[in-house]
This record gives structure tokens, C-alpha cells and sequence, in this order.
């Protein structure tokens, strides 16, 4: 799963993309890749703009053995609502270490609003309740 992700401006790669001949009906795509041997890989879905999906951002799933499973929701600075513009991180590490959960959003305190470069300041009090 590939998606860049500059200034909180969400666009969706082709890489790993799974249904590129749905993408420009619907304009969200599908990502996965994998290795069977390693029992890792990862699925994710984007949404650019590009199509009538309202939302847009990106939301994937990844892991294996060694590495324990990610999930990541990044939201695009386009969308309407402030908190769909931030993003989401919660990592399950291999025990005894236990999960973290980081959210982001760039106007609340000059954090980060993309998780591809999160800061020390976007903590699981970012979540909000």
C-alpha cells in the first residue's frame, strides 16, 4: 500500500494498488501486498479527491511476527471537519511491550497532522474522548 502524503495533502500512488480499474468510477482505491513466507504484509484504501467519495485520506493495515500489527488512518487538510484532517496510529508491539495509540492534529499544538512524520507532542491525549 503506497500513498504520499505532503502537507497533509493526501494522493494516492499506484503502487500495490489492487482495483485500478474501479479507482476511476469510484475514486477510492485498494492497496495490498504481501509475503507468505514472512506471514507479513498489508491492505490499506485511499481517497485523493480524484472521485465521488466525500472523505478523503487513507487507511491501512500492516504487520507480521516480529513487528506486531499497525493501523494508520490519515485524514486529508480537505475534509470538511477538523478532526478528519489529522490522523491516527495504533501500533500492538510483540508482548511484553504494550499497545501505543498517537493521534495528530496540526492546529491543536503545532503538532503533526499526517502520520508520516508524527511528533513527540502527538500522544493518545490527542485522540480527545
Amino acid at each position: 500500500y503506497q500513498a504520499t502524503h505532503w502537507t497533509n495533502d493526501v494522493k494516492c500512488g499506484s503502487k500495490g494498488q489492487l482495483t485500478p480499474e474501479q479507482a476511476n468510477a469510484t475514486g477510492l482505491r485498494v492497496y495490498g501486498a504481501g509475503d507468505p513466507a514472512a506471514q507479513s504484509g498489508s491492505v490499506g484504501t485511499c481517497s485523493d479527491g480524484s472521485g465521488p467519495v466525500p472523505v478523503q485520506g487513507r487507511a491501512g493495515l500492516s504487520g507480521s511476527p516480529a513487528t506486531g500489527p499497525k493501523v494508520v488512518v490519515d485524514g486529508d487538510r480537505d475534509n470538511g471537519n477538523a478532526t478528519a484532517q489529522g490522523y491516527l496510529i495504533v501500533e500492538a508491539k510483540p508482548q511484553p511491550a504494550p499497545p501505543t495509540v498517537r493521534c495528530g492534529d496540526e492546529y491543536a499544538d503545532g503538532g503533526r497532522a499526517d502520520s508520516d512524520s508524527p511528533q513527540d507532542r502527538d500522544t493518545q491525549a490527542e485522540c480527545g474522548s
